[in-house]
């Protein structure tokens, strides 16, 4: 990278500098933002307003995704370029690379078989007309680099076509030894405009992009690397500045567009990336599934990722964004045990103070139906402050399961707005109406505007309550390319506020659902915020990997035994059992119902009418309360008022969303410094963890103390109980053996724990 001396930050106090094309910074409604998007992103074009800067001698600068019809500069100006050269490099340093060789010279993301061969690494390259071309120099190139390629098919793609790479850095200059000559390599960077709507089109920002293969050892770094770049097809040398400052720190120097012109401008103006884009591809040596990504992923550079110089401290970033954090967990935000982060303080990767008793994350859910988000998160150990929703039915079942949270019956839209409502919490989960993406949408719909305008709400939401990391569940339709404009103006609307956003299609059998059911998961990290990946799969199928077996139909419902269904007080609640009527010759079967073998996954999705599922004797339908064990909740997670069937089908599956908030908060204490043992004595101090009361009949649930036998320390787990028979009760993923007191957690060997009921 280019040194760069006596550098200012246009856009401060000093050097202020327009942002955005209207220069009126004012938040639009959702209404509004919904217009301009059915306007303009025909053009693929998607803007946020924002609030005026007021200072003077402001230079209005006009952004646009227009394409840009670039000037044949003369050979003067292209000389201006050209570095003196000081020292002469002998060429001795001859290399084997056998290993890295792997990358072809088509587009990207196309690799090559390995080809051995000697190479010799160049400290820089004089090209004919004088050009001198050195590692750590960004080039506009002649030709652009295709990213991405896709088949034109059915398969979802968030970023159909192709993405044009004007620049790359150089990271080597190699001479090969098979006639090829000198080659540049190195990483691929192309305009903000070209990166089809996910990023707000501004002169001269860029990003950085780039595909790898999960399979691969080696670091992204590495595998972004494009290969074979002829030195002829370099158009000139550009400055480039790596920042994890916000837009519009270190752009260029608004003179220079006052003096020289917006063409200048962009032709020989300083360019400046804030984000990289990568694709992840799997196996892709088997050249069988390059063209399908399995995840993608738009990062904020973070302050290790640049030089000090254009560096921002992470703190800072906090700080400014939401006024710090508290390590360990918001969920006491008035306790002197908690320890707020400014500008002022790092931590260094380590806590300096204790946890406060029963201190842990805290969370919100907003669209959030019967309580599935909301089950899972208080599962996995977080404190729900809050929960939305519009529709009654659900805020009486979520009111029935959480009543130490602040429930608000409201439209997303006067939730936004309404100045009264503030929260500050840790993770915020958002899972906005999926129908009008669904593959099933085929005709218009009377909800479809507002299913739309909640989407654009949820920019909206991450902008009030302003969390450290936010998660999204929706359906998979929204990434098929006639939807693309949406999803662009979703990813970019994170991006705008400075988040990094990482997705992927996720089938949630891998973790642990009895059921195929396939959803788009967003995972997104806010400024100063590192984005985490995604938990690892739990079960695959026959266990490959040494994982857990899928979960069956039958083990699912097993939660069911032990319950006499003719005891009215034994019998679990929506377990009414109707057999089919149907004629005379099958009095107790549909003929359109066969068996189906119940030790395997549901063949079928559950949806708001139950997805055409029914028992696998092919004799009746699941009772409501078998299709909520199957969508993931706990026997005793309870519903209120009209459509439970539809409450059930719409839910994110409590099992699946307590294995994500579970990893999260995990990354959360590593990144924080919280260790195991600091995390379990916050919770020991109060002599363990007590369970919340949880519904159902009294004889059929447990509430109490887990803590190791003849031990002071107490191992404490988080989670529900739910009864499994008499005698063993499934507490947190771990069964307790009352007759016995052990706890079989995971496979692993039994510890003996006391459970003091």
């Amino acid at each position: 990278m280019a040194e760069i001396d006596n550098l200012t930050a246009p856009g401060n106090r000093d050097n202020p500098l327009v942002v955005d094309d209207s220069d009126t910074h004012e938040v639009l409604s959702v209404e509004n933002r919904l217009n301009k998007i059915q306007l303009g992103l025909q053009a693929l074009e998607t803007r946020r307003l924002s609030k005026p800067i007021n200072h003077n001698d402001i230079v209005k600068v006009e952004d646009d995704d227009a394409e840009y019809e670039e000037e044949v500069m003369n050979q003067d100006r292209e000389d201006e370029t050209v570095i003196a050269l000081k020292n002469i490099i002998d060429l001795t340093d001859v290399i084997d690379l056998t290993a890295d060789n792997d990358l072809s010279d088509q587009s990207i993301p196309t690799r090559r078989s390995p080809q051995r061969q000697l190479e010799t690494f160049l400290d820089h390259h004089i090209r004919e007309d004088g050009t001198i071309l050195k590692t750590g120099m960004l080039v506009e190139l002649k030709q652009k680099l295709l990213f991405g390629q896709y088949r034109e098919d059915d398969i979802p793609h968030p970023i159909p076509g192709r993405i044009q790479a004007d620049f790359v850095l150089i990271k080597s200059i190699v001479c090969t030894t098979s006639g090829e000559g000198v080659e540049l390599r190195g990483w691929a960077y192309a305009r903000a405009r070209q990166m089809r709507a996910i990023l707000v089109n501004k002169i001269n920002e860029v990003c950085l992009v780039g595909a790898v293969d999960t399979s691969d050892p080696r670091s992204w770094e590495q595998q972004i690397v494009i290969p074979r770049i002829a030195p002829s097809q370099v158009r000139r040398v550009r400055e480039l500045r790596h920042t994890n400052a916000a837009f519009p720190a270190y752009r260029f120097d608004d003179k220079d567009y006052l003096d020289m012109g917006r063409n200048w401008v962009e032709n020989y103006g300083p360019l400046v990336c804030r984000f990289r884009y990568i694709e992840d591809y799997s196996n892709w040596s088997l050249k069988t599934n390059w063209n399908k990504p399995i995840e993608w992923s738009l990062t904020r550079l973070s302050e290790k990722d640049v030089p000090e110089k254009l560096r921002v401290s992470d703190e800072t970033l906090v700080n400014q964004w939401r006024g710090g954090k508290i390590p360990g967990g918001s969920s006491i935000q008035d306790s002197p045990y908690g320890m707020i982060v400014d500008v002022e303080e790092r931590l260094e990767g380590k806590a300096t103070r204790a946890l406060a008793p029963g201190q842990c994350y805290s969370a919100g859910d907003t669209f959030a139906g019967a309580g599935g988000a909301s089950r899972g998160i208080t599962d996995a150990g977080l404190k729900l402050l809050f929960a939305v929703d519009h529709w009654q039915s659900a805020i009486d079942s979520l009111a029935m399961n959480f009543p130490d949270t602040d429930l608000h019956t409201a439209e997303i839209l006067d939730f936004i707005t309404c100045n009264k409502v503030k929260y500050r919490v840790d993770i915020l989960h958002l899972s906005p109406p999926c129908q009008y993406w669904s593959p099933a949408h085929t005709i218009e719909g009377k909800n479809d505007q507002d299913n739309i305008a909640s989407l654009f709400a949820c920019s909206h939401l991450i902008e009030k309550v302003r969390p450290r990391l936010f998660t999204l569940e929706q359906t998979f339709g929204i990434l098929f390319p006639h939807h693309e404009m949406y999803f662009a103006c979703l990813i970019q609307g994170f991006a705008t506020h400075g988040y990094s956003v990482r997705w992927k299609l996720v089938n949630l059998a891998v973790y642990g659902l009895p059921q195929p059911r396939k959803r788009l998961i967003i995972i997104g990290a806010g400024p100063g915020e590192k984005l985490p990946p995604f938990p690892p799969a739990t079960h695959a199928k026959n266990g490959d990997g040494g994982l857990r077996e899928l979960t069956t139909a039958r083990q699912a419902l097993s939660k069911l035994h032990g319950l006499d269904e003719n005891d009215p007080n034994k019998k679990p609640p929506m377990h009414n059992i109707r057999l089919y009527d149907r004629g005379r010759a099958h009095p107790q079967r549909n003929p359109e119902h066969s068996r189906w073998n119940p030790d395997k996954p549901l063949p079928r999705t559950i949806t708001c009418g139950g997805g055409q599922n029914y028992h696998w004797t092919g004799e009746r339908d699941f009772t409501l309360i078998e299709y909520a064990l199957l969508q993931g909740f706990p026997v005793t997670h309870r519903f209120g008022g009209t459509g439970i069937k539809r409450q059930i089908g719409n839910a994110f599956p409590p099992s699946v969303v307590k294995v994500l908030y579970k990893h999260l908060t995990n990354w959360l204490d590593e990144q924080d410094g919280i260790t195991p043992a600091m995390r379990a004595a916050a919770d020991d101090e109060e002599g363990g963890y007590e369970f919340p009361p949880v519904a159902g009949p009294s004889n059929w649930f447990a509430r109490g103390v887990v803590g190791r036998a003849g031990s002071s320390d107490t191992d404490t787990v988080r989670g529900s109980v739910e009864p499994l028979t008499p005698e063993r009760y499934d507490i947190a993923g771990g069964i307790v053996d009352l007759t016995t007191g052990e706890v079989e957690a995971g496979g692993t060997k039994p510890i003996p724990f006391i459970l003091e009921i």
